[in-house]
């Protein structure tokens, strides 16, 4: 007897996103430059991701307009690879991952995206941590010019560390969103001190904080009831933050360190908006990248090269030079409609995604989906165009 196996569309996208976050996760430790065994490992979830993508792509029933921006988002992810093969594969291909998983997953409950994602990220840390306080792991040392000696703990780098803290806070406040209490606030403000001690990782740091005080905010309403926010202030919450991330563009462009007023914008910014004028005036931008290797601040002062060669951890600067205009077009266009739909149908993903752009005007490691969940507000659209109001959680599958 023939039997057909029947493919669940729900498995594909979870094991697209499962396979693009394990290979997230190892890229940002120590653990790939140390050891070539986990940089194979690595490589191959990406590639295991790519296959499914592959699939879920060609078995799609499309509308017209999804088809033809399923066609933009991978014609686009391609054109940035290829525009970077000079640099290495793994960060040349950070746009085409984003891109392909924002149209691939679709179907799945957020929710419980969010839950596997948050017991990836918290085993891996723990795990990571272990790791390099017994000495497999390297722990990178940095120290800034205060004297503050920053840890990495088996991160890649010390950010990456606080990267790491500060979106476990986050998730793990929007999976309790209907139960947070003084105890959530109490483990919030732990890891804000872990993150200061061992990372001192400031845009971590402002992302824990914002954090802790919507936190606060939400046990002093905990009597709304409301969980999307009206049509006009789903107009306030995009211009918001289309003018925020306007106005960094503005700000490192016009960059100048006689501007009293700048001086102080740039030193609350950690030197983003001198760095980011450097890499602007430095680099010529393009339509897809240009393939910009970028080197760390130890290599740049002692080899006395231009400190545009750091790079911008502005990440909108970060995305329009390295992966092009148009990259960075579609970018807004995903930011824009997640948001609208978050903010209809789920309030605290929608101040989620506000958080991380808000930290994200310092710190450029939150392009790849897995740093940013809420992103697949935009394959939630691409699934019910019309932005019909739907119930968000784990039933929602």
């Amino acid at each position: 007897m023939n039997k057909t196996v029947k493919v669940d569309s729900k498995s594909i996208e979870g094991i697209i996103y499962v396979a693009f976050l394990l290979g997230y996760l190892l890229q940002t430790s120590y653990l790939p430059t140390q050891f070539r065994s986990i940089r194979v490992i690595m490589i191959s979830c990406y590639c295991v991701g790519y296959l499914f993508c592959a699939f879920k792509l060609l078995t799609f029933k499309y509308t017209a307009k999804c088809f033809v921006l399923t066609l933009i988002f991978v014609l686009t992810g391609i054109a940035t690879l290829i525009s970077n093969k000079s640099i290495d594969y793994i960060i040349a291909s950070t746009m085409l991952n984003f891109l392909l998983v924002t149209i691939c997953v679709k179907s799945i409950s957020l929710e419980k995206i969010i839950r596997i994602d948050l017991i990836a990220k918290i085993s891996f840390t723990l795990i990571l941590v272990i790791l390099c306080c017994c000495n497999v792991v390297k722990n990178v040392m940095t120290t800034r010019i205060s004297g503050a000696v920053r840890y990495s703990m088996g991160f890649a780098h010390p950010n990456r560390f606080g990267a790491m803290l500060f979106l476990i806070v986050l998730y793990l406040a929007y999976v309790r969103r209907e139960k947070l209490n003084l105890k959530d606030i109490f483990f919030q403000l732990f890891i804000f001190v872990v993150t200061y001690k061992l990372t001192d990782s400031r845009s971590s740091e402002l992302g824990i904080a914002i954090v802790i005080i919507f936190t606060v905010l939400s046990l002093l309403h905990k009597r709304r009831k409301s969980k999307n926010f009206s049509k006009t202030q789903r107009y306030i919450i995009v211009i918001v933050a289309i003018s925020m991330i306007a106005a960094m563009f503005y700000l490192a462009a016009n960059y100048d360190s006689n501007n009293s007023k700048m001086s102080i914008l740039n030193m609350l910014f950690n030197s983003r908006l001198e760095l980011g004028g450097l890499t602007l005036k430095y680099y010529k931008p393009s339509l897809f990248g240009a393939g910009i290797q970028t080197y760390a601040w130890e290599d740049v002062l002692s080899q006395g090269m231009s400190h545009a060669l750091v790079g911008s951890d502005i990440l909108y600067l970060y995305i329009y030079l390295n992966y092009g205009i148009i990259s960075l077009f579609i970018y807004l266009y995903v930011i824009v409609v997640a948001i609208i739909y978050a903010a209809k149908n789920d309030k605290w993903g929608c101040l989620s995604l506000i958080i991380i752009l808000m930290v994200s005007c310092m710190e450029n490691q939150y392009l790849p989906v897995a740093s940013n969940v809420f992103v697949l507000y935009f394959g939630m659209y691409l699934k019910n165009p019309r932005m019909k109001r739907i119930q968000v959680g784990a039933n929602n599958d």
